[in-house]
């Protein structure tokens, strides 16, 4: 039963040189991996950002660190240049952290192509939650297939592959296609 660090998502800062890997065990946290050093990749150090990490994402302009946490029900948002400064320093407390909260023990997560909308497969509520990165809140939630658990986006951006598990013989077993478009409020 206990699996040491529980290590789980990973996402990759747009240059390269550094690997973040999600830690549910343990004190949790985001690991920091420094791939670039001349001697080879080794950790910097962990961060602890709240919950316990199951998925991360990196915004593709490489500014934003997302963090699916299931314990919280939540996704947690931080700055990569603080995180990677608490990992050199071990100083966490002086980050800023943003979070929403989505419910349905978050597993999967994907970033639209433009790092605009955010995908979360809600496991326990088998739904997707689509969260606005700017303003850090959920816009849209629609229903899955039981249990969804895995994610990822066509390489259009048009449209959204889901899996879901199922459990006890109650659905899943499945692959949900939705695809992605964005209704703007007509004025008033």
């Amino acid at each position: 039963r206990e699996c040491g660090l529980c290590v789980r998502g990973l996402a990759w800062s747009p240059d390269s040189q550094t690997l973040f890997a999600g830690c549910m065990g343990g004190t949790g946290g985001v690991a920091v991996i420094d791939a670039d050093r001349p001697d080879g990749p080794g950790l910097a150090g962990r961060v602890d950002l709240g919950g316990k990490p199951r998925d991360l994402a990196v915004s593709p302009d490489g500014k934003w660190l997302f963090v699916a946490s299931s314990g919280a029900g939540a996704v947690i948002r931080a700055e990569v240049t603080g995180v990677l400064a608490a990992a050199s320093t071990g100083h966490a407390a002086a980050l800023t952290l943003s979070s929403v909260r989505t419910g349905g023990t978050p597993r999967s997560m994907r970033l639209s192509p433009n790092g605009r909308w955010l995908f979360v497969a809600l496991n326990s509520d088998s739904q997707v939650a689509a969260v606005d990165t700017k303003k850090m809140e959920v816009v849209a939630r629609v229903g899955a297939d039981s249990f969804p658990v895995g994610m990822d986006i066509s390489p259009d951006g048009r449209f959204l592959w889901v899996t879901s598990q199922g459990i006890d013989g109650a659905g899943g077993n499945s692959v949900g296609v939705y695809e992605i478009s964005a209704a703007t409020a007509a004025p008033r």
